[in-house]
């Protein structure tokens, strides 16, 4: 089965951090963990789509982790996720396809799910619902009483929802480049359209495509500011059979209290009198007498005596004497950091 990746956005909302498809968890890249989940639940045939802004980073990875049997296509021009439709070549939507936006990170069960959903049945479409209880100021599937899509309804404010369920792009279809031609034509039609992706959805529905819904109870993360990444570490480290991984180049100290979903990269020093939970220490820094949690350090950062709580900090800095919670620090930010967006 083949799926597409759809890693060409621009990352503006989050910087300071990395590219947001490249930047690493667990010691490989976001996009490395969402080729070799896609290919563990039957997808074996991976290609992407990149920007211009992180396509070498991207070519770099899929070298490194040697998953050069994935194409790489270049998305140059602004139509955002239908734009990335049209950067593949025809030729490589002559099967059924899904398309996963690269920065949706899933539990590994979903996929499997998803993936014997298609290969038991002969569905047209099938896309991804994930339940929520509570608002979420996003797209809302609705969906008829036999679980076929209608409409995507985008951010239809609290207590306007069609359903309980909200749109995230792992989305197949039997006929992939009737979907691209759809979108070409909507473009063609209006050049400064924002929506050619979603209204092509409606355009092909209205005309009587099947979508069925496949309904997700589980843990999803999309990274769209530094603050995801924490939540993102997590679903990646939960999938994991040991939650808690330490490099072996990595120091920790005996006294020292490692635990729930964490992982401490090369070359890491966790000194005596320091406690980290669920969180990202990457490779080459240093925490001595800190507590630690729920966050995710970048390279090279050093904490010394702080309590950090749901912090994000960017590689090269140093943080000391801090008690913070839901902060994002930049080496243009020290010492007491900035507010987390979420």
């Amino acid at each position: 089965m083949k799926a597409i990746i759809l890693a060409g956005g621009q990352s503006s909302r989050f910087k300071p951090m990395p590219d947001k498809t490249t930047i690493e968890f667990i010691g490989k890249p976001l996009i490395i963990h969402r080729i070799e989940a896609l290919k563990a639940a039957g997808f074996t045939d991976v290609d992407i789509v990149a920007s211009p802004n992180n396509i070498q980073e991207i070519k770099g990875a899929i070298r490194e982790f040697n998953h050069q049997t994935s194409q790489v296509f270049l998305q140059d021009n602004p139509y955002n996720n239908g734009g990335a439709i049209l950067s593949v070549p025809d030729d490589f939507l002559q099967e059924p396809a899904m398309f996963v936006c690269a920065n949706d990170t899933v539990e590994n069960y979903l996929l499997n799910e998803f993936s014997a959903t298609i290969q038991s049945k002969n569905l047209q479409g099938l896309f991804l619902g994930q339940e929520r209880k509570e608002y979420f100021n996003g797209g809302y599937l609705d969906i008829d009483q036999n679980g076929f899509l209608r409409n995507i309804v985008e951010k239809p404010g609290e207590g306007n929802q069609p359903s309980n369920l909200i749109n995230i792009v792992y989305q197949y279809f039997e006929d992939p480049l009737r979907f691209k031609q759809t979108i070409q034509a909507l473009i063609e039609d209006d050049p400064n359209t924002a929506n050619s992706y979603q209204d092509a959805i409606q355009l092909m529905v209205n005309d009587g495509l099947q979508i069925q819904v496949h309904t997700y109870c589980g843990m999803w993360s999309p990274i769209k500011r530094p603050i995801h990444t924490i939540d993102s570490g997590n679903i990646l480290l939960s999938s994991l059979e040991e939650s808690i991984v330490i490099h072996p180049s990595a120091y920790v100290h005996p006294e020292a209290r490692i635990s729930g979903n964490t992982y401490i990269g090369a070359n890491v020093n966790i000194d005596e009198g320091s406690e980290v939970h669920d969180s990202h220490i990457l490779d080459g820094s240093f925490v001595v007498n800190s507590r630690i949690n729920s966050s995710y350090l970048h390279k090279d950062v050093s904490v010394r005596d702080s309590n950090l709580n749901k912090v994000v900090s960017n590689s090269g800095v140093s943080i000391s004497g801090e008690t913070v919670s839901e902060k994002l620090f930049d080496k243009d930010s020290c010492p007491n950091g900035k507010d987390l967006i979420r």
